[in-house]
């Protein structure tokens, strides 16, 4: 009896054990919980492990600080602060290599994450379910993105932010493609990274473009494609692979720019598909077409001129070989401008057809005697 009555006291003591190890205030004012993870590091949680029930839930700016507790913060723990719906923004420092799945989900006032350089990875749904959040700021730093990190914030949900392609990008990472999209899509320069499952499912997209930009492809990302048949990949280091990238998915191609066969046939993952460089000078085929004939130089084209029809009444106007050639100016000296307001030509108005000398092809401002003034477009 005895024994058993040690273990539920020993039962109850850890069900009811702190979460956390020690707590400091934040430098936005809040109080922040955490655990050590090493005798020098330490992540925030939340202080009953998943929810703050019974604390005082953090409120309006939080700066999540670099150090507590002679400790270096290097992680949000998952969870660490779900369901915090009076945070409004949040600043994540470069000590922080890990932000935790769901860290901040449902925080429905939240508006705008900034995350400094030398934060690494961000775990799925992080942020999902943040209704308002509209701003979001990543480092280049960032090595890997979470299944639906996003879905559900402002962001997300703003059609504006998605390409024509139904692609979702955000600060290089592609999020999401759209599941109906059919055919061929192609990533676009300057994206680094894809993000897990953000094609997963995509089922009638035939061919994939990913541009030379691109360093990470992540978990699952290709997943269950089943139409997808050829990956034309702009990159000559092949891009590092998260795990089941191509799981159920038939692709029967690869194609690499020239020269970088070799770098993918021994890459993680790549080696074993069907790579073929494309693009090499001397290919067979290019060396198999007969040169084009020169190509005779075209005539010159003679100068074209053009006048703005508001305030030229009276007037006509043609091009000269070195400017234009204007009739119909009444007595007085009308004066040329260029579109910075320098003035460039001045002639004498009421003798018939004068001729102007313009310094360039250009849009030109004609002010005449009276006061009028119209636009003269002169191109050669």
């Amino acid at each position: 009896m005895r024994r058993f009555l040690a273990l539920v006291c020993a039962l109850v003591a850890t069900l009811t054990a702190s979460a956390w190890d020690f707590s400091e205030t934040a430098p936005t004012g809040q109080t922040l919980y955490f655990e050590r993870t090493s005798a020098t590091t330490a992540k925030v949680v939340a202080p009953d492990g998943y929810s703050w029930d019974g604390y005082t839930t953090p409120a309006g700016a939080l700066t999540i600080p670099q150090q507590a507790g002679g400790c270096a913060v290097t992680a949000i723990d998952r969870l660490a602060f779900v369901d915090c719906q009076k945070l409004v923004s949040v600043q994540v420092p470069g000590s922080v290599l890990t932000v935790g799945m769901r860290a901040f989900a449902l925080d429905t006032l939240l508006e705008s994450v900034v995350m400094a350089e030398g934060v690494q990875q961000i775990e799925s749904m992080a942020f999902s379910g943040c209704s308002r959040l509209a701003y979001v700021d990543l480092p280049s730093t960032l090595v890997r993105l979470g299944n639906a990190a996003f879905n559900s914030t402002a962001f997300y949900m703003d059609s504006s932010n998605w390409t024509a392609c139904y692609t979702l990008a955000l600060d290089g990472w592609v999020l999401r493609e759209g599941d109906k999209w059919e055919g061929p899509v192609a990533v676009g320069e300057g994206v680094v990274g894809i993000a897990n499952n953000a094609f997963f499912g995509c089922a009638a997209v035939d061919v994939v473009e990913l541009p030379s930009t691109l360093r990470i492809i992540g978990d699952e990302a290709f997943r269950q494609c089943p139409a997808l048949d050829t990956l034309r990949l702009a990159a000559v280091e092949p891009p590092k692979l998260g795990s089941d990238v191509f799981v159920g998915t038939p692709v029967s191609v690869v194609e690499v720019p020239c020269h970088s066969l070799a770098l993918y046939q021994a890459a993680a993952g790549w080696s074993a598909m069907n790579i073929v460089e494309v693009g090499c000078v001397g290919d067979t085929v290019a060396d198999t077409v007969s040169p084009l004939p020169p190509v005779p130089p075209l005539p010159p084209l003679p100068p074209v001129v053009g006048i703005d029809e508001a305030g030229a009444e009276g007037l006509t106007i043609r091009a000269t070989s070195c400017g234009v050639a204007v009739c119909g100016l009444e007595e007085g000296m009308a004066t040329v401008y260029d579109l910075r307001g320098r003035r460039v030509a001045a002639v004498a108005g009421g003798r018939g057809e004068v001729e102007v000398a313009l310094p360039a092809a250009g849009i030109y401002l004609l002010a005449t005697p009276s006061g009028r003034a119209c636009k003269l477009a002169y191109f050669k």
